[in-house]
């Protein structure tokens, strides 16, 4: 014996329908200031609601107002010629395996040592300084795990001096990311 369908007012009644969109607004913490945010008519199963701080975005700076591009500036990154560099010729070659003994291409070493400095400072958000001393007037240096990222960075330009390889585009190995995550600065994360 089949179930009988019920009227199609009944099945309206008890199917859960949209939240309307509507302004909403709550004290959180109590007592401190007034937030404001907006049902969210999609998620109607919770009757949840977003809301919006108007001093600092959602919750405390998350989520900022947008910014007009033509007002960002990023400065161009200066040359790293005349400073100390982070990994020497010879460990680049050594790492290349290059005989010492040929010269041909030092230059291009050397302007690939300076590119992967450059790129691992943007990278880490922080300066490559191999002088830089302690309060006691130590050589801190830089530690091996920035100069295998180097390294590996260095190697892949060397190997691969085009765009794409293997049909693909060419990028950072996972290794320079992986070796270089617990020195990069992550603004806002602390």
């Amino acid at each position: 014996m089949a179930t009988p369908t019920p009227p199609p007012d009944e099945i309206e009644a008890d199917t859960p329908q949209p939240v309307p969109n509507v302004q909403t607004s709550a004290h959180y913490p109590p007592g401190y200031y007034q937030l404001q945010g907006f049902s969210d008519r999609d998620n109607f199963v919770t009757d949840s609601v977003t809301m919006v701080d108007p001093a600092y975005g959602f919750w405390g700076g998350w989520f900022t107002p947008p910014v007009d591009p033509s007002t960002i500036i990023v400065p161009i990154t200066p040359s790293a010629k005349g400073r100390t560099p982070v990994v020497t010729l010879d460990q680049i070659k050594l790492r290349l395996r290059i005989d010492p003994s040929v010269t041909v291409e030092d230059p291009d070493l050397v302007f690939l040592e300076m590119a992967a400095r450059t790129y691992t400072e943007r990278y880490i958000r922080q300066t490559l300084d191999p002088d830089a001393q302690d309060a006691s007037g130590n050589v801190i240096g830089i530690g091996e795990n920035i100069q295998q990222a180097m390294l590996l960075l260095i190697a892949q330009w060397y190997r691969n001096r085009e765009l794409m390889v293997s049909g693909r585009l060419a990028e950072p190995p996972y290794g320079y990311a992986a070796l270089l995550s617990s020195e990069r600065d992550y603004p806002g994360v602390y």
